[in-house]
């Protein structure tokens, strides 16, 4: 796993002399640069259903929010931002641990 990103094997002082000669790798950037498409706009009625969707999904007993975003098959991040609204409004709660709870 180190040799792979970027680790050099040292077998005496020369192989460390020699690693701080040389300019540092360049890392690979490719997969901290990739940008997901946005998500498509709801209008209200939908994102209403989807609310009650994810309401539905909730009780008085703490639910993982990754179950959620498993039964729904949402994006991670338009679930994020509903549950967001939703704890705003006062209709759940989140809990530690990435619990969510509904309150109404």
């Amino acid at each position: 796993m180190l040799i792979r990103d970027g680790a050099v094997l040292v077998r005496s002082a020369q192989d460390v002399i020699d690693a701080l000669e040389r300019p540092p790798a360049a890392p690979d950037t490719a997969a901290e640069n990739t940008v997901s498409a946005p998500s498509p706009e709801r209008d209200t009625a939908e994102t209403r259903a989807l609310h009650q969707q994810i309401l539905n999904r909730l009780g008085p007993s703490p639910v993982p929010e990754d179950q959620i975003l498993r039964d729904l098959n949402i994006r991670p991040d338009d679930l994020l931002a509903e549950i967001a609204t939703l704890e705003i409004q006062g209709a759940l709660q989140r809990d530690a641990g990435g619990l969510l709870r509904r309150l109404k």
